[in-house]
């Protein structure tokens, strides 16, 4: 790869060099809707939007206003998309890789199918964006380096299986805020983790080690939604050189291994909350609480910090679970990850994944 790729490519004298990310020779295409067209899809608080704020991050870092498209609410719709993206990638030349971000409604059919609502979706699958689709438009007219899904949607990982079914021929990444199988929250931490990633924050460099890795990207992703809204992400890639991409460098070092971690901290009405540690100082550790604007930050003294510990339990255990019907319902725990159950029912046989505070001993 030659200096200027959408991926700077190691030398075969470099192999541990990793990928670094290049936004000078990078495609972005970008979808954000709060409102919709059809009643059957509620709208969001635009008020909490973010989809805006990633895309001024990429700008911000270095990705020409003419090679990147982004659709808002009502300019999205079905047709639009479609053409738009399909005009988007071919674009594309040998050095360039092309990032594709949605965020919205998804929905899935009986066969795991997974599908993105534009702004005019109904209820039918076949007026709905579906992913294989998308997976599709990429593989026949991408002429890039590499691909990166990052969608913020219910059922969005179903990507994976129309990534299985028609892979690109180019290297590819796909993160999504939800498993194939699963909904999410109209929280907008998915879109927050992106910013913060490309931005290099020091949080998300989970190693220290002053770079900001897509994998560790997925990680920070995958704690940060099983700890705010007990929810569990998905990401796959086709090429480990890819996972290791570097995003960003870190803004400032992070001297203190504490930083990033989740915690439940004491506010300053003496309440009790969910949070994460940004900042140290020898007797004060700042916290940023979960769900609330900066001005809520805090500095705190060590006793006003407890460690999250969620309860976990074993597979096997006997549980009350309340799943989305909202009723408790007897269960057997499947299985655990990150503090959220995989919990299968008595009477329904059907199984959930349940965060902590859905669930009780039997």
């Amino acid at each position: 790869m030659t200096p200027g790729a959408g991926l700077d490519m190691p030398t075969d004298r470099q192999p541990s060099v990793p990928l670094v990310w290049n936004p000078a020779r990078t495609l972005v295409f970008a979808a954000g809707l709060t409102e919709f067209a059809h009643p059957a899809f509620p709208s969001f608080d635009k008020a909490s939007r973010l989809d805006d704020a990633f895309v001024a991050t990429l700008r911000a870092r270095g990705v020409a206003l003419d090679r990147l498209r982004i659709f808002l609410d009502a300019a999205a719709t079905r047709r639009t998309l479609e053409h738009a993206f399909a005009a988007h990638v071919a674009r594309a030349v040998a050095s360039d890789t092309l990032i594709f971000y949605f965020c919205g409604h998804g929905t899935r059919d009986d066969h795991g199918n997974g599908y993105l609502v534009p702004y005019d979706g109904g209820r039918a699958h076949a007026t709905q964006w579906a992913a294989r689709a998308i997976v599709d438009t990429v593989a026949t007219r991408f002429r890039g380096f590499a691909v990166i899904f990052l969608i913020d949607a219910c059922y969005s990982g179903a990507f994976g299986k129309a990534l299985a079914q028609r892979p690109p021929s180019v290297p590819w990444a796909c993160l999504t805020a939800a498993m194939a199988t699963r909904p999410t929250t109209a929280a907008s931490y998915f879109s927050a983790s992106l910013i913060d990633a490309f931005a290099g924050r020091r949080w998300v460099d989970l190693d220290g080690d002053g770079s900001v890795l897509l994998e560790e990207l997925a990680e920070h992703i995958a704690d940060e939604l099983a700890f705010t809204v007990g929810q569990l992400c998905s990401f796959a890639a086709s090429d480990d050189r890819l996972r290791r991409l570097r995003l960003a460098t870190a803004t400032t070092p992070k001297p203190d291994p504490a930083i990033g971690r989740r915690v439940i901290a004491r506010d300053r009405f003496g309440a009790w909350a969910k949070a994460r540690i940004e900042d140290t100082r020898a007797d004060r550790l700042l916290v940023h609480f979960v769900g609330m604007s900066r001005t809520w930050d805090e500095w705190v003294a060590p006793e006003g910090v407890r460690a999250w510990a969620p309860v976990r339990y074993r597979p096997g255990t006997a549980v009350q679970g309340k799943g989305e019907g909202g009723r408790w319902r007897r269960g057997t725990v499947l299985r655990e990850l990150r503090g959220v159950h995989l919990v299968r029912f008595d009477r329904s046989g059907t199984e959930e994944w349940l965060a902590p505070e859905r669930l009780r001993p039997a």
